[in-house]
């Protein structure tokens, strides 16, 4: 028997969760994750000395200029050299994609990253490399390494009451995660569990027991 450490036993795949799509499993999971966050400070620029001051400062008074929305980057391996199948049809082609227009919509989608526990913020893909690092003889791609930048979508922490944005009718999404049901999710999120139809009604689910890891719920108001 293996101890048990508190870890688990079996690695959970890293996914990228496409709202509106089919989610992108990580071949292999990344070995480190960096989210960087920037605020705007500045000192006003003096227009002039002001008469009969002799008072100099080491540090500049300065004003906040608001917040800039988190950034991360993935850097991702894909390989496909045991079945010999196209790596960018397989992989790739899905992570460029995300940076793309479908049809019948006005922007490309919305994501999250999801790995286990860690689900990090709503965001958009601003730029995707692909470099293809092995070939078969005809040519074709078996190996890329991939490298994907994700933006901030919105303030997580906005106050109650703003608006929400208009880039989808939902105000709130749910992404579901092994063990999630309707009844429980309508219970978090409205504080009664008989509200479970409701979501089942909005996401049109023809079978509300068949929920599956990685599908996205919209979670809008409940009617008046």
């Amino acid at each position: 028997m293996k101890k048990q450490t508190g870890l688990a036993e079996v690695p959970v795949p890293a996914t990228i969760v496409v709202e509106g799509g089919a989610p992108i499993t990580c071949m292999f999971r990344p070995s480190q994750l960096t989210i960087e966050k920037r605020a705007n400070w500045a000192a006003p620029q003096a227009s002039g000395e002001k008469k009969g001051a002799t008072q100099k400062r080491n540090v500049p008074v300065v004003h906040f200029g608001g917040g800039e929305a988190r950034t991360f980057a993935l850097n991702l391996l894909f390989d496909t050299t045991d079945s010999g199948s196209d790596v960018r049809k397989s992989h790739t082609d899905n992570l460029f994609k995300l940076t793309e227009i479908a049809q019948g919509k006005e922007q490309p989608p919305l994501c999250k990253f999801v790995w286990g526990n860690l689900q990090l913020f709503r965001a958009y893909v601003t730029s995707v490399k692909v470099t293809f690092k092995m070939f078969l003889a005809d040519g074709t791609p078996v190996r890329a390494e991939a490298s994907v930048t994700f933006n901030e979508f919105e303030d997580e922490n906005k106050p109650a009451g703003q608006n929400p944005t208009s880039y989808t009718e939902a105000s709130k999404t749910w992404i579901v995660t092994e063990g999630d049901r309707l009844d429980l999710i309508a219970y978090h999120e409205y504080g009664n569990a008989a509200y479970w139809r409701h979501i089942a009604k909005t996401n049109n689910l023809m079978n509300p027991t068949d929920l599956q890891p990685g599908q996205i719920l919209k979670l809008v108001p409940l009617p008046e």
